[in-house]
């Protein structure tokens, strides 16, 4: 039930956080995070999509943010890592750019200097997740994302562009919301200043082999698309 405290706070119970999926009580939930995690790093954005994509609920508010900034890449590696990328040569970020341009394939000139840039970048002190708003695409020529299942691999040959921000994966239409951890000292460049889509990009090696864990299908509120949606969040094991 939705309700006031002596104090004029408002008072959200935990079920509403996780059934009603609709504006009046997401828009109540939205409030309850701007208003108990004030000093996270995080914007109330992805500290919402962090909660529903990570499927953090039936806890404190307090208790829900920490667990997503737990999952979410730490303030001081995002720091490092960004400052890495802005003293990398014209050339390299060239290189970045110009892939970009063609969905990182891992072909053509200048893939090379992208994998030394990879090895030397900062080392990752804790894991964390990254997300990825994916289509159905096709895996090997012969199956699609949508015909795998929990158990099932697939190798992507492309170096595989996500971002480490959940919201930014909200408001679009597509299949799935593609997540997966970056493990402690698995190397990554944060290229959002130099990519092509200039959004919170995280760029790691070609060749990934995923494992898929879990995929499940759910209903989230969408405050871009400004309605509730039907998602399949799908996670998946680096190999």
């Amino acid at each position: 039930m939705i309700g006031l405290d002596s104090r004029g706070k408002v008072i959200l119970d935990k079920s509403d956080i996780v059934w009603k999926e609709n504006k009046e009580y997401q828009d109540i939930f939205r409030l309850n995070i701007s208003n108990g995690c004030m000093n996270s790093w995080l914007s109330v954005d992805d500290l919402y999509y962090g909660c529903k994509y990570l499927n953090i609920e039936k806890t404190s508010i307090e208790c829900m943010c920490e667990s997503v900034e737990r999952k979410i890449v730490s303030q001081a590696v995002y720091n490092e890592g960004k400052k890495y990328v802005s003293k990398l040569s014209s050339e390299i970020t060239d290189d970045i750019s110009m892939h970009a341009n063609t969905n990182f394939s891992i072909l053509g000139e200048g893939t090379s200097s992208i994998i030394e840039a990879l090895n030397y970048s900062p080392v990752n002190d804790r894991e964390f997740t990254v997300f990825k708003n994916v289509s159905n695409f096709g895996i090997d020529n012969i199956s699609k994302l949508s015909d795998l299942k929990p158990g099932d691999e697939f190798t992507d040959l492309e170096y595989f562009s996500t971002s480490w921000k959940p919201s930014y994966v909200s408001g679009k239409e597509g299949c799935c919301i593609f997540m997966f951890n970056i493990r402690k000292g698995m190397k990554v460049l944060f290229i959002e200043e130099i990519g092509f889509l200039k959004e919170t990009e995280v760029l790691t090696y070609p060749g990934l082999v995923f494992l898929i864990t879990s995929m499940i299908d759910k209903t989230i509120y969408d405050y871009t698309l400004k309605r509730s949606v039907s998602v399949r969040l799908i996670t998946a094991d680096v190999l």
